[in-house]
């Protein structure tokens, strides 16, 4: 499928600012719907320019289920399961 060459977003929701460099990128975890697709939950650097505009950097986005997951190992981690050795 070919991939578009303009990406249309609506943020639904802003759930977190997780670190930000300056004033201008910040890394947010943010529920968004690309393209008019399935909304997501969408990890990434955001740029602002002195406009207030934003533009999205690189970044990853993870279904509901995935998301599940990620939390149950963050919490495995969280709980030390990591790095301990029998």
């Amino acid at each position: 499928m070919p991939r578009p060459s303009k990406f249309d977003y609506k943020v639904l929701e802003n759930s977190a600012c997780l670190s930000g460099s300056g004033t201008n990128y910040r890394k947010e975890l943010r529920r968004i719907s690309w393209n008019e697709q399935p909304e997501t939950f969408d990890l990434r650097m955001w740029h602002y320019n002195d406009a207030g505009q934003e533009f999205a950097l690189r970044g990853t986005t993870l279904t509901d289920s995935e998301m599940e997951v990620l939390i149950q190992e963050m919490l495995k981690y969280q709980g030390g399961a990591y790095g301990k050795h029998d």
